[in-house]
């Protein structure tokens, strides 16, 4: 009887990891060598130096880490991104890429949701009101001289009215992704009326979520009414109703061609936020394109938002020139792209096997 020739090297697999993330190399390594244990007939070998990116087969790393270069990478056959969005290859790759390219998702949920819960716990309990009265007062006992003049003890400020969470409606966009699933989850959780808008009318799950969100009621019983794009007649009337009905809005969805420009696109006569719920806050942790800067500044400058929170933009850096850093800190707060960010605690990593 004949038998087949037992293999007598493994296969060698060359797997391309490169991150600023913290511990990712390390544990990188930790999790691929665990995986490839079950399967003796392979065996990774680890490159980290860019200049070997042409010999790897599967890549897992950051975008900013590999471009352009692993667009002349003809081996590549896998990339996986440590990043949630994809924009980054799109722009580099005007045609499909050569490679499967996956994003990373179901780690970034409970990060953006603290995210967005801090602002509006810290804007309703006026937790910058407090900051600046106590850094006037520091500053005019330091330099009694040169400080203006302030209340002498924090006890001076007016005690301001405030709201609790039970008293708040959050309309998120893109409620049913994994990170709007987590957001209306934990606000839900607070006491806040939770209303959803996604685009498409598929049947809400419950995703997937980061261990951190087990002990949270499920999706399915957060979302007081749902809004669905696609079932609408007439899709501005619906967008409207949603947003007057919003103590906050926090915009999550994606920069595709249905989201780019829906909260105003700068139109004449076309100004989807005069519709918001007086008082009402924007908070953007989705994508910089789902309003033009101009219409976000008219927006406050009118009075149709009382403020906005931006961690995401047109163009990233934001330039020196942007009109949103000319409004004042009472109409706009801004962060550099950090609600969410990958951490290995996170278990992307384990993602990635």
């Amino acid at each position: 009887e004949t038998r087949p020739a037992l293999m007598s090297q493994p296969i060698c697999v060359p797997i391309f990891i490169s991150s600023h993330i913290p511990g990712f190399e390390q544990e990188s390594r930790r999790v691929i060598e665990r995986v490839f244990s079950s399967f003796p007939h392979f065996s990774p070998k680890i490159l980290t130096s860019l200049d070997t990116i042409n010999q790897a087969e599967v890549v897992f790393a950051d975008p900013s880490s590999v471009l352009p270069a692993v667009a002349q990478a003809s081996g590549v056959k896998w990339l996986q991104s440590t990043w949630a969005g994809l924009d980054a290859f799109y722009k580099n790759f005007p045609t499909a890429p050569h490679f499967t390219l996956t994003r990373m998702g179901g780690v970034f949920g409970p990060g953006m949701s603290e995210y967005v819960l801090g602002h509006i716990l810290g804007r309703e309990r006026h937790h910058s009101l407090y900051r600046d009265t106590q850094g006037a007062i520091h500053s005019h006992l330091m330099h009694p001289a040169a400080a203006t003049p302030a209340n002498a003890s924090l006890w001076d400020v007016a005690r301001p009215w405030y709201r609790t969470m039970g008293q708040l409606t959050v309309g998120i966009m893109g409620a049913t992704g994994s990170i709007g699933q987590s957001i209306a989850r934990r606000c839900y959780t607070l006491g806040m009326t939770v209303w959803g808008l996604s685009l498409h009318a598929q049947c809400p799950r419950d995703e997937w979520q980061n261990p951190a969100d087990a002990r949270l009621a499920p999706f399915s019983q957060c979302l007081a009414r749902r809004f669905v794009l696609d079932d609408a007649a007439d899709r501005t009337l619906l967008l409207h109703e949603f947003l007057a009905g919003c103590d906050y809005v926090v915009n999550v969805l994606p920069n595709t061609s249905l989201t780019r420009g829906l909260l105003g696109d700068g139109r004449p006569g076309v100004v989807p936020l005069s519709h918001c719920k007086p008082g009402a806050v924007l908070i953007n942790i989705g994508r910089g394109g789902i309003v033009t800067e101009e219409a976000l500044c008219a927006a406050l400058k009118e009075g149709h938002l009382a403020h906005a929170v931006l961690d995401v933009y047109g163009t990233e850096p934001l330039p020196a020139d942007s009109p949103l850093l000319r409004l004042t800190t009472e109409e706009i707060t801004l962060t550099p792209h950090v609600a969410g960010i990958t951490r290995v605690e996170d278990g992307c990593c384990e993602i990635f096997a």
